[in-house]
């Protein structure tokens, strides 16, 4: 069989199969866990992750490089006054880790990749360019940059505030993520114009919500209670309380909806479960929540730097 027949086949075998759904995520934000990280390898992938800090609370993990044989580029800005430099995503990796540090604030373009093996989305950088001003998260004027651009496939009618939807990659394997309707007008409008196979453009917050333990812990034998001049009681305790993070929830919602781009009926539920068996047959991964492949261990808000 020739090259070209087997490509031929290739193509005949994508016939029917649903279209890749497309997604990017524009962030900006500081980076967090790149100084000591090493990039994970073995023989057909290599990459580099680490977290990007994109509010107070929010945090996602993000990575540079995937596949080895990957043909795509980086756009890279190591310093705000320097060109850009394009560099495969192979190369980007070390060139990323020697430039850049925890701390530094920046601004990432992403794709977004679904994962059918770990069920999740896997967020990819195509540009990341170092900014002229460091971020305040405590500065009265600052507004979050977390935006998902991504189109979905309605898998089920909206029901109790979210709406399941499939992601499908470029061979047509479909998987489902759950988004949450929290904005009034984008609830309503979901509850009256979603249907089952509808291809949708919307736009998503990415938050990775923390969630904290709480509790209190002995620091030693207790001091001696003493009394002061108006007679408060200070001392006698040997107990501290603490609050840390524990896991995060990751929660997509919908923020805003391209009603002009969006296709009613596209898909039908035939080809819905189609899609979805094929994912079916790989590793299964419940979880949209930070304990998947990548993430980093629970710390203490203390532990964050900034």
């Amino acid at each position: 069989m020739t090259s070209e027949t087997s490509q031929n086949l290739k193509l005949e075998e994508r016939i029917n199969i649903m279209e890749m759904t497309k997604g990017y995520l524009r962030l900006e934000g500081k980076i967090w866990g790149l100084n000591n990280k090493e990039s994970f390898a073995n023989s057909v992938k290599k990459s580099l992750s680490f977290g990007l800090q994109s509010s107070k609370t929010n945090t996602n993990y993000v990575q540079v490089g995937d596949w080895i044989s990957s043909k795509l580029n980086v756009k890279i800005r190591a310093n705000s006054d320097d060109e850009v430099t394009e560099l495969g995503e192979q190369e980007a990796i070390d060139f990323v880790k020697a430039n850049f540090k925890d701390g530094d604030s920046v601004y990432l373009n992403i794709r977004a990749d679904v994962d059918t093996y770990h069920k999740k989305l896997v967020w990819i950088i195509s540009q990341m360019y170092k900014k002229s001003e460091t971020i305040d998260f405590d500065s009265a004027d600052f507004e979050e940059v977390n935006e998902l651009n991504q189109s979905v496939i309605i898998t089920e009618k909206p029901s109790d505030g979210k709406v399941k939807v499939g992601v499908t990659t470029f061979y047509g394997e479909m998987l489902e993520l759950e988004l949450v309707l929290e904005d009034e007008v984008v609830k309503e409008y979901f509850e009256e114009n979603a249907k089952v196979g509808d291809l949708m453009h919307v736009t998503i917050d990415v938050d990775n919500r923390p969630i904290y333990e709480e509790g209190e812990v002995e620091t030693g034998e207790p001091s001696k209670e003493r009394t002061t001049l108006k007679g408060k009681k200070m001392g006698g305790e040997n107990k501290k309380s603490f609050k840390k993070i524990k896991n995060r929830d990751l929660v997509l919602s919908i923020s805003d909806v391209d009603t002009e781009k969006n296709e009613k009926s596209k898909y039908t539920r035939d080809e819905i479960r189609e899609a979805l068996e094929k994912t079916g047959n790989k590793k299964s991964n419940k979880s949209n929540s930070s304990n998947s492949k990548g993430d980093i261990t629970p710390v203490d808000d203390g532990d964050l730097p900034f």
